[in-house]
């Protein structure tokens, strides 16, 4: 045993990988290890009596705690684990860059600490020396170009120390990695320190436990290393396509995948490296039932238990537990610690060719350029002897950006950086960003003793020779591309466009270049017509031309093409099309693809549409304007409301310009920037170019014509806003009897004038009016429109708001919850009205006095608030004011 140390015996290694929100299958397998030890012993054996190291990354990191620096029995571990990963994993967080709230992690390990020792502050090294040692890894947020984690041990080493923490510090910088949790400043003797998980390039730390070892046991000998897996990952299924998971993402899952993927990947090479010697290293990895744990779950006990014994029992796995708890026990099968490090190497081949990748055997066999990516830089460009200051590691980062990755133009750029005297990162940078093409051609006048290899092409030379084959309907599928967003480009975006042809009216005199533009972008999209339908079978035979010359990629889990930031730059110069017609080439092809539906696929394919509008326009504000007339549309479904103004100002000066003032076209678009002016809080300039309208609309259309009802109907949302109650009533009700007059009860505009009539009769107090309104215009909207549709949505918001306006609490907690989980879904997480419907329910917290989430709901309001529509915005002040009046209740109570 491990507790005997008369005559030093070889070494008992316990290994635990990473799984993400996996885990509790790695404990379970050492139940029935350990349990086996016991029986050969006939006492009591707790892990940290059996073992001289116990060591872990992510999840294997808190159970190594847990057996090794806490020194709990593996049952009382699976119990404080899975107490743990409940509390913690059960809820996403349903907005911001990380899953989970780090906040829980923090408290979860805070009371598993002190249930454990009594002292949630205990100190992970021990001060008395302990025959048990932990460890634990991590990554130094700012020095990942190394590729090495930071150990948190339990003992003192002479070299490599680590920083002097708590317990619960080590394990949440184990567990924090970037898509999950936030990452962690740990304050020590060394000085301030930030972390972020293990798991980056380290889900499986056997290869840096057994250096460990070398440091920790010099001279000893090593029995038995026993390496426990999280999951396979080809058990972990990314889940397809829907609107939820859009919205809400699965990062979780994939992150998962990518851990395990990495495990396996180091566990094949420890196969490797162990080949020749006979039960020494053990390898356990439950695949069995894990396919069926979904995003956003933990486990459960009793499946994992389940599933563990039926790999357990497994004819090729059956035997090993037995093995392995014969060499821990007797020791006598031995290697020495110097002799642990490898003896073999790897063929590292490199490819931009799909096909060529998948003759790759084995996990992990094929993957792409991450966290090595800056490695190679600094060391290409002879800096890894160097120190780098905040300001040069700030400007590698984004020269590697900038690179979109690209291993070729990572090692010419270094190559030059290396060469030329006085080329720092920082000037590089400030170069490549306003002459990328000149700055990575470079290479191509360098010495052949300055050059990496003997590759004789740039990048840009390259993809002009792949340009040259490439089919002509590829060729145009890339000069369309080249000035969408980089990312996200979906056949959905093709698709609509030609759908629209059909439809698409000009409303203005069209100028030369929306002629020529218009002509090429319908002539090329009825390559892609079958019959009066869309051709999908062709689209991706174009997509597998432009794929197999490495020009785009496909995104298989939001099912998207992306092309390379550089690609795309060389592709922009390579158009056979002035820059301007270029540019409006791609603007009439997304103005066509302009979805006008209110339904909530529409809502979120118009998001989806949003960056790709941004990229038009970045490359050229000044496009033809009646591609530019349908632009607004898609900043209103993103709340981008201050460049909607800006669009819509130059349309209706177009309209004035081409038009007239009074065509109805003209005070239609006019009536639109109003709106648009409502949005921002300019109620003023609203009211008065609402006004103005109205009146010229009355004039030319008459009094009940339906562009002027619904000029009077906008006119009163604006008396509301401003609580001119009783201006907005009296209006509300002439809309709404010429409505009935002109349309059916249940008309969408009938709906929409009863819902805003009821609203005006909650302000003023006339709850029970309101409330017998508003269930009607809900119960019609859920019939017609179904839950997921956005007027159903705001029916939901203003019913809450009647509940809560009458003192009945309870209920208007139930409905607004309800409603912000399907405004999240259907509008999106920063759509202002979500930010309302967030707010409106931290209103609500606070007059119940549930103060524990209010803060968060106000903060996260504010914060979006100010990034989307700005810290002045009336909305943006109002959050705050609320966040204000909320603190002074709080301590008031």
């Amino acid at each position: 045993m491990a507790e005997d140390r008369e005559t030093p015996k070889g070494l008992n290694i316990l290994c635990i990988d990473s799984g993400g929100i996996r885990g509790l299958s790695s404990l379970v397998v050492l139940q029935e290890i350990m349990l086996r030890v016991e029986a050969n012993s006939g006492r009591q054996v707790h892990p940290h009596m059996h073992f001289d190291m116990i060591a872990g990354t992510g999840t294997g990191g808190i159970s190594a705690c847990m057996l090794g620096r806490l020194r709990m029995s593996i049952q009382n571990a699976i119990q404080a684990y899975s107490d743990l990963m409940e509390s913690v994993f059960t809820d996403k967080k349903s907005i911001g860059s990380t899953v989970y709230k780090g906040t829980k992690l923090q408290e979860a390990l805070k009371t598993t600490v002190r249930n454990a020792t009594g002292d949630q502050d205990e100190k992970m090294l021990e001060t008395q020396a302990s025959e048990c040692k932990t460890a634990v890894f991590a990554m130094a947020k700012h020095n990942l170009n190394t590729g090495l984690p930071v150990i948190f041990r339990s003992c003192v080493v002479a070299a490599n120390p680590c920083p002097h923490c708590t317990i619960r510090e080590a394990i949440y910088a184990t567990m924090a990695h970037p898509d999950l949790f936030k990452g962690i400043e740990i304050v020590s003797e060394l000085g301030p320190q930030s972390f972020i998980g293990g798991e980056l390039g380290c889900s499986n730390p056997l290869a840096h436990v057994l250096s460990e070892i070398q440091r920790v046991y010099p001279g000893r000998q090593v029995a038995c290393i026993i390496s426990i897996g999280a999951g396979h990952a080809r058990t972990i299924q990314i889940p397809g396509p829907s609107l939820r998971r859009m919205i809400l993402g699965s990062q979780d899952v994939v992150v998962m995948k990518e851990m395990a993927t990495d495990s396996e990947r180091v566990a094949e090479e420890m196969a490797v490296r162990f080949r020749d010697v006979k039960n020494v290293y053990f390898r356990f990895n439950a695949d069995q039932g894990m396919q069926n744990l979904k995003a956003g779950s933990w486990e459960r006990r009793d499946e994992v238990v389940a599933h563990t014994s039926a790999y357990l029992q497994k004819s090729e796995t059956n035997q090993k537990p037995g093995l392995a708890v014969r060499s821990s026990v007797e020791r006598v099968e031995t290697i020495p610690t110097g002799h642990i490090g490898g003896q073999h190497g790897s063929i590292l081949i490199t490819t931009r060719l799909p096909d060529l990748a998948r003759l790759a055997k084995g996990p992990g066999s094929v993957c792409r350029l991450s966290s090595m990516r800056l490695a190679l830089l600094i060391k290409a460009a002879r800096l890894e002897d160097q120190y780098l200051s905040d300001e040069e590691t700030e400007a590698a980062e984004a020269l590697l950006k900038g690179f979109g990755y690209l291993a070729l133009a990572i090692v010419h750029a270094s190559a030059f950086i290396a060469h030329v005297p006085g080329m720092t990162l920082v000037k590089y940078q400030s170069l490549f960003l306003s002459r990328k093409k000149d700055m990575l051609e470079q290479y191509r006048g360098l010495p052949a003793t300055a050059k990496l290899d003997d590759y004789g092409e740039t990048v840009y030379t390259t993809w002009k020779m792949c340009h040259n084959q490439l089919q002509p309907e590829s060729r145009s599928m890339l000069s369309l591309m080249a000035y969408l967003h980089y990312d996200r480009i979906s056949e959905s975006i093709f698709e609509n466009a030609f759908l629209g042809i059909e439809s698409h009216e000009n409303v203005i005199p069209q100028t030369e270049l929306e002629v020529l533009a218009q002509n090429h972008v319908n002539q090329y999209l009825s390559t892609f017509d079958s019959d009066g339908s869309w051709d999908s079978l062709r689209f991706a035979t174009v997509m597998t031309d432009l794929i197999s010359y490495s020009l785009v990629d496909f995104d298989r889990i939001n099912l998207a093409y992306s092309i390379h930031l550089l690609v795309q730059d060389w592709a922009r110069s390579v158009v056979s099309q002035p820059h301007e017609l270029a540019t409006e080439y791609t603007a009439a092809l997304l103005s066509l693809s302009v979805d006008w539906e209110e339904s909530a696929e529409s809502m979120a394919f118009m998001r989806h549409l949003g960056p790709h509008v941004d990229s038009v326009l970045k490359h050229n504000p000044s496009i033809g304007p009646n591609h530019m007339n349908n632009f607004p549309a898609v900043y209103h479904r993103t709340g981008q409301w201050a460049l909607q103004e800006k669009i819509q100002r130059r349309v209706v000066e177009m309209c004035q310009q081409f038009l007239g003032q009074d065509d109805p076209y003209t005070l239609r678009a006019m009536g639109r920037l109003a709106e648009t002016h409502c949005s921002l809080g300019q109620w003023d300039q609203a009211e008065r170019l609402q006004l103005w309208v109205l009146d010229a609309e009355k004039a030319r259309l008459g009094e009940e014509h339906p562009d002027t009802m619904t000029t009077i109907a906008w006119l009163a949302q604006i008396y509301s806003e401003l609580g001119r109650w009783d201006e907005a009533e009296q209006l509300q009700v002439k809309v709404l009897d010429a409505s009935k007059r002109v349309s059916r009860e249940e008309h969408p505009d009938t709906l929409k004038h009863i819902g805003n009539l009821a609203h005006t009769y909650s302000m003023l107090g006339r709850y029970q009016e309101a409330e017998q309104l508003q269930i009607q215009v809900l119960d019609a909207h859920k019939r017609l429109l179904g839950m997921d549709h956005p007027h159903t949505v705001t029916s939901m918001h203003r019913l809450a708001l009647t509940y809560y306006e009458s003192g009945r609490l309870y209920e208007a907690e139930q409905l607004q919850t309800k409603e912000l989980d399907a405004s999240k879904r259907v509008l999106g997480e920063e759509r202002p009205d979500t930010l309302k419907s967030i707010v409106q329910l931290g209103h609500i917290y606070s007059r119940l006095g549930w103060w524990n989430n209010v803060e968060d709901l106000y903060i996260t309001a504010i914060s979006i608030s100010e990034r989307v529509l700005g810290k002045s915005h009336p909305s943006t002040c109002s959050y705050r004011e609320a966040l204000d009046v909320m603190q002074a209740m709080r301590q008031k109570e």
